[in-house]
């Protein structure tokens, strides 16, 4: 389920998305030259993240087949389901940037 609405990733985010398409892109900065492009589409149900360290590619993740898609207060949660595993992110943009991604394996 991914009913959350571009207005809902505008409040969480606090910037307007550069658009592709589908595709939405929201670029946060913080303190420490730390960068995070998110993109998301709805459409093909799927969310990648890159965190950069002073525009420099520290670290890309992505998971397509969204099956939950929520914001809890100042955190992004996601959860893909594949056979045989499931993926998890867990996003927070302020007060501090953090980005967490876990895969687990159910079979």
């Amino acid at each position: 389920m991914t009913d959350i609405s571009e207005l809902d990733l505008l409040e969480l985010f606090e910037v307007e998305p550069a658009r592709d398409g589908y595709l939405l892109t929201y670029k946060v900065g913080s303190t420490g030259g730390v960068e995070l492009l998110f993109l998301y589409n709805p459409i093909e149900q799927y969310i990648q993240t890159t965190l950069k360290h002073r525009g420099n590619e520290v670290m890309t993740t992505s998971c397509d087949t969204i099956s939950r898609l929520w914001i809890d207060g100042n955190v992004l949660g996601a959860e893909f389901s594949y056979k045989g595993g499931q993926v998890q992110l867990e996003l927070t943009v302020r007060p501090k940037l953090h980005v967490k991604w876990i895969g687990l394996r159910t079979a």
